[in-house]
């Protein structure tokens, strides 16, 4: 049987999700892959370092499979020595102990991403989105990434 651990991966409802940064991530009626709401990581300007949202899940030691889904849309005018979105597993501590992905991205599209994390049955993880621009004070530059439909089906 096929199970969920993710809650309100499409963030349809407010909760369940830790942020962090400045400004804090929102909920965005703009840009949605379903549903009415899509999770947006960054800022259109004004953002200075890291903007993050996670949540923490408990994938059981019996699973035979963990398998991360979402989509995402990333958006930048800066280049990729500023600015990136970024998708990272973090250990029980907050800590980022696997890259999903790193990139600087203007794609215009819904991205999918399916990310095996079997490796991880028995142990707390979590699951990060991160948007970085240091735009060194100019509000000319911006990067930011939606963020939907975020899955972690195991098996």
């Amino acid at each position: 049987t096929a199970t969920n651990l993710i809650q309100n991966g499409g963030f349809e409802a407010s909760g369940n999700w830790t942020f962090a940064g400045s400004p804090l991530p929102t909920r965005s009626t703009t840009r949605a892959h379903s549903g009415s709401y899509a999770l947006k990581v960054g800022a259109s300007s004004g953002q200075q370092g890291d903007v993050t949202a996670d949540q923490m899940v408990t994938i059981p030691s019996s699973v035979t499979s963990a398998t991360l889904d979402f989509y995402y849309w990333p958006t930048t005018n800066d280049s990729s020595t500023y600015a990136w979105q970024e998708a990272d597993v973090l250990n029980s501590s907050g800590q980022v102990v696997q890259q999903i992905f790193k990139r600087t991205g203007n794609d215009s599209a819904w991205l999918h991403v399916s990310f095996d994390l079997s490796k991880y049955a028995g142990q707390t993880i979590g699951i990060q989105f991160l948007d970085h621009e240091n735009s060194n004070g100019s509000s000319s530059y911006y990067a930011y990434v939606y963020v939907d439909d975020v899955a972690l089906t195991v098996h």
